[in-house]
């Protein structure tokens, strides 16, 4: 959006597991405006590929699944709900994307079931300049999951 808005000062673009649009399930955002524990439980199960939520972190002892969720509860209450909400109800992605003429990293997680690779390929097909980087076995959480990757990608496209 804001590339959108200010062309002449964004050269590049990276989006990290997007979605256009971006729906939130109805179960999840009434949980979040509950501040019921289930909505931070969802979204840890749904964020982690079934690799990652057995293990395989890099750093010996840290375990990804059980991080993200203590970081979830820390949130004050009605933040997720409002986080949610936001990605729920904005409608501008399409339009946006289309109006940027710079180049433009999309990184997927082949996995990710928050934002499925699928529903990144409207926004994918609207960009002048996209660069598609596809990341195996791994899941929404694409900088914990696989953060060597994730930078790799990044420093390559910048």
């Amino acid at each position: 959006e804001c590339a959108a808005r200010h062309p002449g000062r964004v050269a590049r673009v990276a989006l990290l597991g997007p979605a256009v649009p971006m729906p939130v399930s109805a179960a999840l955002l009434d949980a979040a405006q509950r501040n019921d524990h289930v909505a931070c439980e969802l979204i840890t199960g749904w964020s982690y590929s079934a690799g990652a939520q057995l293990g395989g972190n890099q750093v010996p002892g840290v375990w990804l699944t059980g991080n993200a969720l203590r970081l979830l509860e820390r949130a004050k209450p009605g933040v997720l709900h409002a986080d949610l909400l936001a990605c729920h109800a904005y409608a501008g992605g399409l339009r946006a994307a289309a109006k940027l003429r710079c180049a433009v990293l999309v990184i997927v997680g082949a996995r990710d079931i928050m934002a499925p690779p699928k529903n990144a390929q409207a926004l994918i097909a609207a960009l002048a300049d996209p660069r598609i980087v596809t990341l195996p076995d791994c899941g929404h959480a694409l900088m914990a999951e696989q953060p060597d990757a994730v930078l790799d990608a990044l420093r390559a496209f910048l």
